[in-house]
């Protein structure tokens, strides 16, 4: 971590990655095995809240979420979208609930009007599955089941299978994910916030598996879906049938409130025949030092090409063009450029122009009421998510693109 001697932080970022570098790297793991997709907050939860204390300068933050969203791209049809299951424990379990979050939309206009949707509720009577081996490898409830499994097939390491039958909502999901190996950026996919700045020298005395304050993405960004979507818009039945469809999936926990964890994010899902490309990033509040962190990931066919983790680096995402929202002050993109380091003096690009814009909406619509209440009440909180779908090339290849951008403070 970069500092000088006796400077004190408040935010311990993920290890950086460099992708020059990347296959010598010790700063990230694969992930083979289903198992290491379990649901990492509930196991979370049930290991700190035996802790009786907590280390000096370290103090609970009550809220917690995490999100496991499948990302699919049919380039024939170019019908995109993610399904998304959520789970948030507030207060220490003051509140504990899962909501399902969907969407489907196109960069072809037409296709986007016939097709196009954004559904959010929460799902009453959901639990955890828990093994034997105290892994929580789903979550089943009313009309709705998440579940990981072992694969027989040598090119993924598991399964997702999603099932949905709303019939009060006509919603119905039978789907089957095959997911090929994953990655997180060490330690444990997580960074590290602190409620009392530490010294850089003491950072590594700090005992980060009982810290609750914290950060965590696992990235998994090859795969497919195959299997039936139904849903109603405008009172008109639409299926969308996903065979053999490129998918990225992510599993990631906030360990604190939205508001408190990042004031601004970038997602990006590229994919074309031959390529795939998938990167996060977020800035943390002043109250967290202000960093930024960067992630992602490029794959030729089946091979990881490029692993990157970085911290301030303002090269690789960003805005060539922006726009202002009037109606709340926000400077959204409409230009976008992507550069991966490759070496000393190649660099990956990918660039968006004229960016397809298919969905803005406030992204406390997309969070439990409660914890609405508890965002809406801090101040200079306005957030907003802009998210694009669009044709876009990278390597000669013509592909599509899903981006988004997200303000909070």
């Amino acid at each position: 971590m970069s500092g000088k001697t006796g400077d004190k932080v408040s935010f311990i970022p993920v290890e950086v990655v460099d992708p020059k570098e990347f296959k010598d790297s010790n700063s990230y793991k694969i992930i083979d095995n289903i198992k290491e997709l379990s649901w990492n907050l509930p196991l979370h939860l049930s290991k700190t809240n035996k802790k009786h204390r907590l280390l000096s300068g370290i103090k609970s933050m009550n809220s917690k979420l995490e999100t496991q969203t499948v990302y699919f791209i049919d380039l024939n049809s170019k019908i995109s979208g993610f399904i998304q299951i959520l789970y948030s424990n507030v207060m220490n379990g003051f509140y504990k609930g899962f909501q399902l979050n969907f969407k489907f939309f196109s960069c072809d206009k037409d296709v986007n009007q016939e097709f196009e949707i954004w559904e959010s509720f929460k799902i009453d009577n959901v639990e955890f599955i828990k093994k034997h081996d105290d892994l929580y490898m789903g979550a089943v409830g009313n009309g709705i089941s998440f579940k990981f499994h072992h694969g027989n097939d040598d090119h993924y390491m598991g399964t997702l299978r999603i099932k949905t039958n709303l019939r009060d909502r006509n919603i119905r999901f039978d789907l089957h994910v095959d997911l090929g190996d994953g990655f997180i950026i060490n330690p444990n996919g997580s960074s590290i916030y602190l409620t009392k700045p530490v010294s850089i020298d003491n950072i590594d005395t700090i005992d980060k598996s009982v810290v609750k304050g914290y950060m965590r993405h696992l990235f998994v960004p090859k795969g497919k879906i195959n299997g039936t979507i139904e849903y109603e818009k405008d009172k008109i039945k639409k299926t969308i049938e996903l065979n053999e469809i490129p998918i990225a999936y992510l599993d990631a926990v906030q360990g604190l409130l939205p508001s408190k964890a990042a004031k601004r994010w970038n997602f990006m899902f590229f994919k074309s025949a031959n390529y795939t490309i998938l990167v996060i990033e977020y800035q943390t509040t002043p109250e967290y030092d202000n960093q930024k962190i960067t992630m992602w990931s490029i794959l030729h066919k089946d091979e990881i090409i490029s692993i990157g983790s970085q911290v301030d680096n303002d090269e690789v995402v960003k805005f060539k063009q922006t726009q202002l929202d009037s109606t709340n002050g926000w400077r959204y993109p409409t230009a976008m450029s992507f550069n991966f380091r490759k070496s000393d003096t190649e660099t990956y690009k990918l660039k968006l122009s004229k960016m397809n814009l298919v969905n803005r909406y406030d992204i406390l619509g997309e969070l439990p009421s409660i914890i609405r209440k508890l965002a809406s009440g801090i101040a200079n909180i306005k957030p907003f998510l802009y998210q694009y779908c669009q044709a876009a090339r990278f390597m000669e290849e013509d592909g599509i693109c899903i981006a988004e951008s997200t303000f909070i403070s």
